[in-house]
Formats: C-alpha cells, sequence, structure tokens
C-alpha cells in the first residue's frame, strides 16, 4: 500500500498518515504568516497528529522523513468552502459575529458555509454566504 498524507483543516490543522510502510515523518505545522513553528510531532502509518489552534492561521505543512523534505503543504482557502460554525443560539453574539463571517468571505476569495440556527434571520442582508440550519438539519447545499 503506497503511503498517504491526508491534511485536512477541520477543528483544527490535522495530518494523517495512512499506509503500511515502517518509517516515522516528522510533521511540522508553521504559521505561514510569521515562519513560526507551532506545532510538530513524529508519527507512522496509522496514526495523525493535529495542531491545538482551531482558529484561522495560514498554515504551512512540512514533512520530513530522515531530515529530507517528503512535501509542503500551505493552506490557501481561495475558491474552497469553508465551514464557519456559530456555536451560539443568542440573537446578540449572533449579530456580532455575522459581520466577520462575510469579511472573512470577501479577505479570503471563498465561500462560507455558514451553520446557525439563526441563520434565517441574517441570510436576506449576506446571500453570498450559504446558509444552513444545524438544528433542524434543513440544508439547501452542503458540500462538505
Amino acid at each position: 500500500m503506497e503511503t498517504e498524507f491526508k491534511i485536512s483543516f477541520t477543528d483544527g490543522a490535522v495530518v494523517e498518515i495512512v499506509g503500511d510502510d515502517n518509517l516515522l515523518y516528522d510533521i511540522k505545522f508553521y504559521n505561514d504568516d510569521t515562519g513560526k513553528l507551532i506545532h510538530d510531532s513524529k508519527i507512522g502509518c496509522g496514526y495523525w497528529t493535529k495542531t491545538s489552534i482551531k482558529y484561522f492561521v495560514r498554515w504551512r505543512i512540512v514533512i520530513e522523513h530522515e531530515g529530507k523534505e517528503i512535501m509542503t503543504h500551505k493552506y490557501d482557502c481561495r475558491d474552497k468552502y469553508i465551514k464557519i460554525v456559530s456555536g451560539s443560539d443568542s440573537l446578540g453574539d449572533n449579530m456580532a459575529w455575522i459581520p466577520y463571517f462575510e469579511e472573512f468571505r470577501k479577505k479570503h476569495g471563498c465561500k462560507v458555509v455558514a451553520y446557525s440556527k439563526l441563520g434565517k434571520f441574517f441570510k436576506q442582508y449576506y446571500p453570498e454566504i450559504i446558509w444552513l440550519d444545524s438544528e433542524y438539519g434543513i440544508t439547501e447545499y452542503d458540500p462538505l
């Protein structure tokens, strides 16, 4: 089985190694804006590692074996579907945070998929955002 490095950014930056080799890989997560190393792990096939940071960071992930770079992945959300979850049922909290969903969409050139129980109140004001009601399972579009 060929070794595969699965990279995702759901609930933090994550690298999972799938395969059957017996090698150990150095996984390094850098903040690409500052160049600072945020997290590093040494793992093999059948394992995963992730950052504890769950907010937006422009990540650069470097995977090495015995000091030799295997691959580098730079996070870029342009033209991708990005899920943002409003974790509050409070109208005031949503009124404060929803405008930043729109700013994130514009700044990063992505398609925001917003999960909010109160999305029906904001849909007309932010038509470029794809609204999903996670409480009732209403999904007009769920690419994720």
